[in-house]
């Protein structure tokens, strides 16, 4: 009688560590879907800042990293004249073409707004350069998947920089390369637009 109870408590012992151990599987399902879901963009799928900052350590142990920074020109007025949900197919089709258009260890990010950032490790300006200039192109030439936009042409203006500006600021001088870059992307604007 002692040996069936033993063993009917090592099969509930076995059953419930078996259900443990779902339960566990799953729960680790969802804490990586939410730290998924915590470091990219709900409308384009593209990183967000807690990515970079997630990936920060990493990409400070690289040598040089090329920033560039994308802006969508008059992206106000398709939001005035469309709708926002007009605006947000136009956001997801261009983070689309960025990720189409980057190489895969480069880094998007949806930066803020109509504003995209990339990240490209290594400082190839003839590739950075070229890079802004398919992405430009692309947005250009593209037709948006939405009836109401019709024959609209959407434009970006890009600017280019690069990191560390000084080596021995390389713990804090990200933020100065993405304001130098956004600085560039500015004066692109100021001298006319749908330019890197």
């Amino acid at each position: 009688h002692q040996k069936l109870q033993q063993q009917r408590l090592e099969a509930l012992i076995a059953q419930r560590t078996e259900e443990l151990r779902r339960v566990n599987q799953r729960l680790r399902q969802a804490n990586d879907a939410l730290t998924a879901e915590s470091l990219s963009d709900p409308l384009t799928g593209l990183g967000n800042r807690r990515l970079l900052a997630q990936n920060w350590h990493e990409l400070r142990c690289l040598p040089q990293l090329a920033v560039i920074l994308i802006d969508l020109d008059h992206f106000k007025r398709i939001n005035d004249r469309y709708g926002h949900g007009v605006g947000d197919v136009v956001l997801r089709e261009v983070a689309t073409l960025i990720q189409r258009l980057k190489e895969p260890q480069d880094m998007a990010l949806r930066w803020g707004g109509e504003e995209f950032l990339l990240l490209l490790p290594g400082l190839d300006a003839a590739r950075a350069l070229a890079l802004g200039e398919r992405i430009r192109l692309a947005v250009r030439a593209h037709r948006f998947n939405d009836p109401s936009l019709g024959d609209a042409q959407v434009t970006c203006s890009l600017g280019i920089s690069h990191w560390p500006l000084l080596p021995t600021l390389r713990e804090r001088d990200l933020d100065g390369s993405i304001e130098l870059a956004d600085f560039a992307m500015y004066r692109v604007k100021s001298q006319g637009r749908d330019a890197t």
